[in-house]
């Protein structure tokens, strides 16, 4: 009887810690690479392997703040790089001459076509707040979309070139170290001569 009654208390107690245990390991695999995580883990394994969500203090909500508190900075900053490059690449598109001269449904229509939408990183307040803003867009994909931003937004100005000049042609200039005056007169005789040859062939963009 008296063991019944220990089990019982022991069973109770662990269906309510389970649920907050969960969302504890949710958080560690969302912080999996930041310093955080690697102080968390081992003791995410010792509360499992010493069954330590049946003490009599519980060992979850700490761990838990923690990387709470990290993710959330992570997804602040990660966000503001997004916002930062964003505002970069679209005021680069809109003072394009091409982007300028078509009208606003081209622009919308090509902005649509490229999925080329700013994201929100959601609300962070709480823990839940956290956990649902990472299952929606996690810290590799801010990484990943931010990275995006350059392509996608010189892909809309192609496409707004295209629709001023059809046969105009985009043109990349190669990636260069110059560390001299002589490197630089080198490189720009080279590039002068690339660029006149293909004006020759019709209109280019630089891009």
């Amino acid at each position: 009887a008296a063991n019944f009654e220990e089990w019982s208390t022991a069973h109770k107690l662990a269906v309510q810690r389970l649920p907050a245990f969960g969302r504890l390991r949710a958080l560690a695999r969302h912080a999996h690479g930041l310093d955080v995580a690697r102080d968390a883990e081992p003791q995410i394994e010792a509360i499992v392997e010493e069954r330590r969500l049946l003490d009599s203090s519980d060992p979850v909500p700490g761990l838990a703040s923690k990387l709470t508190d990290a993710l959330r900075t992570a997804l602040v900053a990660s966000r503001k790089r997004y916002d930062e490059t964003w505002d970069g690449e679209r005021r680069r598109l809109e003072e394009a001459e091409s982007w300028r001269q078509i009208e606003p449904k081209d622009r919308d229509e090509i902005l649509a076509k490229l999925r080329i939408k700013q994201e929100s990183e959601g609300a962070t307040g709480t823990e839940q707040e956290v956990l649902e803003s990472l299952d929606r867009i996690s810290l590799d994909n801010w990484r990943t979309r931010t990275d995006a931003l350059t392509k996608q937004f010189a892909d809309a100005r192609a496409a707004a070139d295209r629709l001023v000049e059809p046969e105009i042609r985009h043109v990349k200039l190669p990636s260069v170290t110059l560390r001299t005056a002589a490197d630089v007169k080198a490189w720009s005789e080279t590039t002068e001569r690339n660029l006149l040859e293909q004006i020759r062939q019709g209109p280019i963009a630089i891009g």
